[in-house]
């Protein structure tokens, strides 16, 4: 999408768009072994990170840095 045409996930991956191929027969066998490792996660974590993932669309790298310290922070304070 950002290049303006498609990219072979051979080349997506060569540039670091994708941190792994997968394939197409083993997709969903994938899929779920990855949503059952992030659903054993701390859910507080987790809002973080995606509080932190979707800050980086609106404010500059030191106000993100400051704000991923300030979510890492809080996270000792949880029971999970």
């Amino acid at each position: 999408m950002l290049a303006g045409r498609h990219l072979p996930a051979r080349e997506a991956a060569s540039v670091g768009l994708v941190s792994r191929l997968v394939a197409p027969a083993d997709l969903e066998r994938e899929t779920q072994r990855m949503a059952g490792q992030i659903a054993g996660r701390s859910l507080a974590a987790l809002y973080a990170a995606k509080s932190a993932l979707r800050a980086t669309r609106e404010t500059g790298l030191q106000q993100n840095l400051l704000l991923e310290r300030a979510l890492f922070g809080s996270l000792f304070s949880g029971e999970d």
